[in-house]
């Protein structure tokens, strides 16, 4: 298991490659660097993939300026946020896949439980 972390700069997106036979584990997006104590409210967080776009959270300077969850992917991703005026962080981190194609899922449930 090692960390992860990522900064969405504003205005841009971010594609994540995410290595055969791993997963990619996003625990925490947080507002960056809020300038002049401005008020920052209902920024989106978006997620596209496989060409569909999640909404997964809204942050905000006074509310929410950071989201936890636990987030995971096993596919390249497209992180992306409605904050015009500076990065969202995402954070995580990146583990080992403990499915793979000879043994399906179905088989790794009888052997564990």
């Amino acid at each position: 298991m090692e960390f992860w972390g990522v900064e969405v700069k504003p205005n841009e997106s971010l594609v994540v490659e995410v290595k055969e036979l791993k997963l990619l584990h996003i625990s925490q997006v947080a507002l960056g660097e809020v300038k002049n104590g401005k008020k920052v409210e209902n920024i989106p967080v978006k997620i596209n993939i496989n060409e569909k776009e999640f909404v997964v959270g809204t942050l905000s300077s006074e509310r929410a300026p950071q989201i936890i969850f636990d987030l995971v992917f096993e596919q390249d991703l497209e992180l992306s946020h409605g904050w015009k005026d500076g990065s969202v962080y995402f954070c995580g981190y990146i583990a080992d896949n403990p499915i793979d194609d000879e043994y399906p899922l179905f088989m790794i449930y009888i052997l564990f439980y």
